[in-house]
């Protein structure tokens, strides 16, 4: 090889390893686990704590993004349990800017004696919600359990609720074409010699690969483009928001488990039904790189479904029922994409759940001081 050619790979290489540290750093201030800066490894999991702010969680003994508060409960204080997803941790910014943490705040400035637990987490659906309840409230002992989710549960139900043929996804090893017999098997092969790669081998030229934070943006922003042109379900189907429903009940049924309030959140978009005009592309790509089977059209007309079925699950089951919809949905200020919120977002999110949350509280205080 000549030297100006090895200096190009050179070149190229050290392009690739720059690309790679500035997509990990960025992911890693996001909250994100990475395969150098993170010590996310080869399996996808993040192995390494999350650094919590002074005074803030999560640590080792206290799994919330929230202010660290002893597990005893003083007397007279309220438990707020917030079961959300990134919209609610969103590691974006500093935990004191996010509004389960600002809600706290604007309640104790009204002379609410609250503590709020932010029981939120990135990719965390209506089912992780209750499992997470089921295995930490019973140490915390909270009294109200706000439930907002909704982006994640669509993300997780319908693949397996509009995958072609109704059956569910196709099966995963099939689907990448990594069986014996798949279009991958000759890949596995060394074209020199004939002979199977050694499990090394594979290990290099795939799975540090994939593990890259380049390779997962590289391919999010095709499949992105690739699903914008598929013909996509322009409305949930029943069986989802049945679905849904099953979900929304079983965080209820944790809830009432632990002799909580249960108060279901509706849910606000920056681009609902009520929007003139498309929605913006990078939004739309973003929703379709974890989605390949709702339109644009589904999730909008998806939220008002949704929050409709909260409602109507609130008046069935006599439940409180609290909403970001009718705040924030539509205030492009107030949004960094569809669903996840800018600094102004968090803080109209707080003062709204503040506002509404209040004469719930004052109710609380009443029964108790009139036992």
């Amino acid at each position: 090889m000549r030297l100006k050619h090895f200096t190009l790979l050179l070149w190229i290489a050290l392009f690739l390893v720059v690309g790679e540290v500035a997509l990990e750093y960025r992911a890693k201030s996001r909250g994100f686990g990475t395969l150098l800066l993170s010590g996310r490894g080869l399996s996808g999991a993040n192995n390494t704590a999350v650094t919590a702010e002074h005074g803030f969680g999560p640590t080792e003994d206290y799994p919330f993004r929230s202010r660290v508060v002893p597990v005893a409960k003083p007397a007279g204080t309220t438990r707020i349990w917030i079961a959300s997803a990134s919209y609610a941790e969103d590691r974006r910014w500093a935990a004191s800017e996010i509004f389960p943490v600002l809600l706290e705040d604007e309640l104790r400035a009204r002379g609410h004696d609250v503590q709020v637990l932010n029981a939120s987490s990135n990719a965390y659906s209506l089912a992780t919600a209750a499992k997470v309840l089921h295995e930490e409230g019973p140490r915390w002992q909270p009294d109200l359990v706000l439930a907002y989710h909704f982006s994640n549960d669509l993300d997780e139900l319908a693949p397996r609720l509009l995958a072609v043929g109704g059956g569910g996804a196709p099966n995963a090893t099939e689907s990448r074409g990594e069986g014996p017999d798949g279009p991958d098997a000759a890949a596995n092969t060394d074209a020199d010699e004939g002979t199977p790669r050694t499990e090394q081998e594979r290990w290099i030229t795939s799975r540090v690969v994939e593990a890259t934070t380049a390779y997962a943006q590289a391919k999010n922003q095709f499949k992105a483009r690739i699903v914008a042109l598929r013909i996509l379900t322009d409305r949930l189907p029943p069986a989802l928001l049945d679905a849904l429903e099953e979900r929304v009940e079983a965080v209820h049924g944790e809830a009432r488990a632990l002799g909580a309030d249960f108060v279901p959140v509706r849910f606000a978009v920056s681009d609902p039904t009520s929007s003139s005009g498309p929605m913006p592309i990078a939004y739309r790509n973003n929703l379709f790189r974890y989605n390949s089977y709702l339109s644009e059209q589904a999730w909008r007309t998806g939220v008002d479904d949704y929050n409709a079925l909260l409602v109507e699950l609130a008046a069935r089951d006599g439940l409180d029922l609290v909403g970001l919809d009718a705040a924030l949905s539509g205030n492009g200020a107030y949004f960094r994409d569809f669903c996840h919120l800018t600094r102004e977002g968090h803080a109209a999110a707080a003062k709204a759940l503040a506002d509404q949350l209040e004469p719930l509280l004052a109710a609380r205080a009443n029964e108790e001081g009139g036992e």
